[in-house]
């Protein structure tokens, strides 16, 4: 399913998907969506939901969910970053520091498209 389509439901935009014109007015140049915290928000509650995760980061006795997918900001930059079962560590998905938001977002849609890929995989008959 392309970008644009499995984030429609969300309210997303496909993040690298450029838009022609301003207001209305055709200019045949091309102009890049801005990306925005929110945005990344939502990618990151798909990650959750994606993956079969916990959708909040504590649970109601005040205990990090173990594998929790967050948005962590620093440096200003972002990242993600996913709650590790022992002691509510957190572990560096993408194994990068904090970076732009764009940036994260392309690695967020990669994510998600590989997540894609192994549910679509896993559907079909092995051949032998």
């Amino acid at each position: 399913m392309h970008d644009s389509c499995r984030l429609a439901g969300l309210g997303l935009d496909a993040g690298g998907i450029t838009a022609k014109g301003v207001a209305g007015n055709q200019t045949g140049r091309e102009i890049m969506q801005r990306i925005t915290k929110g945005e990344l928000e939502k990618g990151v509650m798909l990650m959750n939901k994606e993956t079969g995760s916990p959708l909040e980061h504590r649970s109601e006795d005040g205990e990090p969910n173990p594998n929790h997918y967050h948005l962590s900001g620093a440096y200003g930059g972002h990242n993600v970053h996913r709650t590790c079962a022992d002691g509510g560590g957190i572990s560096n998905v993408f194994s990068c520091g904090h970076v732009s938001k764009r940036e994260l977002n392309i690695r967020i849609e990669a994510f998600l498209d590989g997540t894609e890929a192994v549910k679509a995989s896993s559907n079909k008959p092995r051949e032998d």
